[in-house]
C-alpha cells in the first residue's frame, strides 16, 4: 500500500525558481527501510549547488528529483525486524529528498531523537555535524591543540567549536563583527576576520595555533592561514577543495578531487548519534536561524545561496 505525499522537486538544472511542490506516492518500506513523516528538513549549501549544476560531479542522473539530505520526523512504518517502531522520533542524515511530507529512508541513516530535542535540532545535524566531526578527526584534534576556525559562526563552524572543545582542544573562531557573540557563547575565543589577522591574533592571545579549519572560503584564506601556521598538513578546508589540493593544503568535499576514505565516511556517519547524546544532556546546540514552510523552498534556497542568515534554515512541511 502506498502513501500519498508532497515533496519539493526539480525537473531541470537551474536557479531556485526550478523548484516546485509535487504530489507523489511512496511505496511501503522494504526490508532495511523506514517510512518517515518529515517534521523538519535542514537546508544546506550543497542542496543549491547540486540543483544549480555548480557541483557537477553530483548532478542527478534522473529528473525530476527531490532535494535535501537532512531531516527529522516520526516513523510511520518499519519492517518487522527493525529496531524502530511506528511513532519513534528520528533524525535523518544522508537521506536524499528530505524536503517532503513523507520519505522512505535507509534505517542505517535514522538516529533516535529524544523527546527533549526539537525536530529542528535533528534536521540541523546531518551535514554540518558530520562534516565538522570528520574534519576534526582527520586533523587529529585533541587535548593540547589550539585550533583556529575560519567561519566559526556558521552551522558547520558552530558544530566544530563544540566537538573540538569536547576533544579537549582550545578554540579560536573568526566571524563577522555581528556574529562574534555567538562564537563566544559556544566557548571559543572570538576574533573578527579581515586584514592583519596574524597580528591581531598575536595581540589577542599568546597561545600557539596548532591547526586551522576553514569553513568560510574567503579571499586569501590559504595565504593568511599559512602565515599563521606554516604546516600545511594541519590546515584544511571544506570550501575551496580544488584550490587547496593544488596548493598542498588538505581538503574534504568542497570540490576536492580526493574522495573521503572509508574511515572518514564512518566518522561522518557516527557524528549525529554523538551530537544527539550530548544535546540530550544540554551539552550541544543547533542554532535555528529561520523556519519556513515547505512551500517556501525557493526562498530558502535563495537565502542560503546569498548567505547572511546565521544558523540553520529549516523547512517545515
Amino acid at each position: 500500500m502506498s502513501t500519498k505525499a508532497k515533496r519539493i522537486e526539480y525537473a531541470e538544472i537551474g536557479g531556485p525558481e526550478v523548484l516546485y511542490l509535487a504530489d507523489i506516492e511512496i511505496p511501503a518500506p522494504a526490508e532495511g527501510q523506514l517510512l518517515v513523516e518529515i517534521k523538519a528538513a535542514g537546508v544546506n549549501p550543497i542542496d543549491w549547488k547540486i540543483r544549480s549544476g555548480f557541483r557537477g560531479r553530483r548532478a542527478p542522473s534522473v529528473l525530476p528529483t527531490g532535494t535535501g539530505f537532512d531531516g527529522a520526523g516520526v516513523v510511520v512504518d518499519a519492517g518487522t525486524s527493525s529496531k524502530f517502531k511506528a511513532g519513534d522520533r528520528v533524525a535523518l542524515n544522508e537521506s536524499p529528498g528530505t524536503y517532503a511530507t513523507h520519505l522512505l529512508v535507509k534505517e542505517a541513516h535514522a538516529h533516535p531523537l529524544p523527546d527533549n530535542l526539537s525536530f529542528g535540532f535533528g534536521a540541523g545535524l546531518g551535514i554540518p555535524g558530520g562534516t565538522a566531526y570528520q574534519v576534526l578527526k582527520s586533523l587529529n584534534i585533541g587535548k593540547g591543540d589550539v585550533i583556529l576556525i575560519h567561519g566559526a559562526s556558521g552551522s558547520v563552524g558552530q558544530c566544530a567549536i563544540q566537538f573540538a572543545k569536547g576533544f579537549g582542544a582550545e578554540v579560536i573562531g573568526t566571524a563577522s563583527a555581528k556574529n562574534l557573540d555567538r562564537v563566544t557563547e559556544l566557548g571559543a575565543l572570538a576574533i573578527e576576520y579581515g586584514p592583519d589577522l596574524k597580528q591581531r591574533l598575536e595581540a589577542l592571545t599568546d597561545k600557539k595555533i596548532t591547526a586551522i579549519y576553514d569553513f568560510a572560503g574567503a579571499d586569501g584564506v590559504f595565504e593568511t592561514s599559512y602565515e599563521i601556521l606554516p604546516d600545511k598538513s594541519r590546515i584544511g578546508t571544506i570550501v575551496l577543495g580544488a584550490d587547496a589540493v593544488e596548493q598542498g593544503f588538505l581538503a574534504w568535499s568542497g570540490g576536492s578531487p580526493i574522495p573521503l576514505t572509508a574511515e572518514e565516511s564512518a566518522w561522518r556517519a557516527e557524528a549525529p548519534d554523538i551530537a544527539i547524546e550530548l544535546g540530550a544532556k544540554g551539552e550541544f546546540e543547533v542554532e535555528i536561524g529561520l523556519e519556513l514552510p515547505l512551500s517556501s523552498a525557493v526562498e530558502a534556497h535563495r537565502l542560503v545561496e546569498q548567505g547572511g542568515v546565521r544558523g540553520k534554515i529549516v523547512l517545515i512541511p
